[in-house]
């Protein structure tokens, strides 16, 4: 039978492993209680529910074409699989975006933040200011330079002239 690659598995078992590890933590600690014993139960019952539902595929198809066949289909089992494994991943935004937070609290790491925003706020400002400038004697440049080419092209074409006054004659006339 076809199957995905082998460092597509083992990703597979460490996330896993990380989502457990990390809900069980955050279930004792008791902090986002509910959402961790939801991950456990998740991420104990997904690869039992997907190793069952994978062995049914036909000859030939790997795991994740068969899921993506199943889902388009409507089975109830992909759903619930596919379901899990965003259930599984969003547990993983919840545990960086908690994590970041945790650093920035910390003394040491915001003063470093602070240094580092002001680095940069310094830098943005010499950068945007150098570009204003630049811009401005690039237009101006270029303005000037367009005005050049125009009147050499209306000295090189006299014949642009010779039509426009015969236009103007006939429109005068005309009146």
């Amino acid at each position: 039978m076809e199957t995905l690659a082998d460092t597509v598995w083992t990703m597979y078992i460490v996330v896993l492993i990380i989502a457990l590890a990390s809900s069980i933590m955050y279930w004792i600690y008791r902090r986002f209680s509910a959402l961790a014993v939801i991950t456990i139960i998740l991420s104990l019952l997904i690869p039992l529910v997907a190793f069952i539902y994978y062995a049914q595929r036909p000859w030939g198809m790997d795991e994740y074409v068969f899921l993506k066949e199943q889902l388009q289909m409507g089975d109830n089992w992909a759903i619930f699989l596919t379901s899990g494994y965003i259930y599984l991943i969003a547990w993983l935004v919840l545990l960086m975006v908690d994590f970041c937070i945790y650093l920035c609290k910390l003394p040491s790491i915001n003063r470093k933040f602070k240094i580092l925003w002001r680095k940069c706020s310094l830098l943005a400002k010499k950068v945007f200011v150098n570009i204003s400038v630049s811009t401005k004697e690039i237009l101006e440049k270029v303005s000037v330079f367009t005005k050049n080419m125009l009147d050499k092209l209306k000295e090189k074409i006299p014949m642009r002239k010779k039509i426009e006054d015969k236009k103007e004659k006939e429109k005068v006339g005309g009146e």
